[in-house]
């Protein structure tokens, strides 16, 4: 999740600096009624999963500017299980391949070039291709060339506002690793775990269809 934190912060930058494909994610987002109730009021996010998504891409297409707070939080998420937080990322991203599909597919094709590179790499080697080494090669430098990315941007994004994460920066080709299986998960598995609850998501449309178990407190 460290890692997913600078994935974040990127995307989230860059959105604001080129105004292009502004979401909202997550609990500290402020709304103002007027705006909400213009495209179909609190009614329309009743049955979304993820109602940040919804409410984000609802606002934005009727027209309203969404922009980055002036003040910075710092949220301590603190300790969780690796349970807890494979559950968590596979409700995100179910989230975000029911509500937002484009951006879905293009992290999963595009924007993860390790675990591209990697499958390319084991398959030819199995075969026994030519193309081996060269693939080897090619993922090397990929790796490389992740690791020191997820560097700078800790150093230039999330430093300044108080998050560190120093040498979890190395942990990059895990964690695109756990992402990607974690999303393709999604595509095989329509249940998400929230808040103790098991729900059943519909097929690309990101509503709830319906309860099916609730855990023991």
């Amino acid at each position: 999740m460290l890692i997913e934190t600078i994935d974040n912060a990127t995307f989230v930058r860059s959105a604001a600096f080129t105004d292009k494909g502004a979401v909202t994610l997550g609990g500290l987002m402020i709304f103002r009624k007027k705006n909400l109730d213009a495209v179909g009021g609190v009614e329309m996010l009743g049955d979304a999963l993820a109602d940040d998504l919804r409410a984000g891409e609802l606002l934005h297409k009727a027209g309203d500017k969404i922009r980055l707070a002036d003040a910075t939080l710092v949220h301590d998420s603190g300790i969780e299980s690796a349970w807890s937080c494979l559950a968590r990322h596979h409700r995100w991203a179910t989230s975000i391949r029911t509500e937002v599909p484009l951006f879905f597919w293009m992290q999963l094709l595009f924007l993860n070039p390790l675990t591209a590179t990697l499958t390319v790499s084991i398959i030819l080697s199995v075969t026994g291709s030519e193309w081996a080494g060269l693939a080897w090669m090619i993922f090397g430098i990929s790796a490389l060339i992740r690791t020191v990315t997820a560097f700078v941007i800790d150093r230039k994004l999330l430093n300044p506002h108080g998050v560190r994460l120093g040498v979890w920066c190395l942990g990059r080709i895990v964690a695109d690793a756990v992402s990607v299986f974690v999303m393709l998960l999604t595509l095989l598995v329509p249940y998400v775990f929230w808040r103790g609850r098991w729900f059943r998501v519909r097929w690309g449309s990101g509503r709830i269809l319906r309860e099916v178990g609730k855990t023991k407190q």
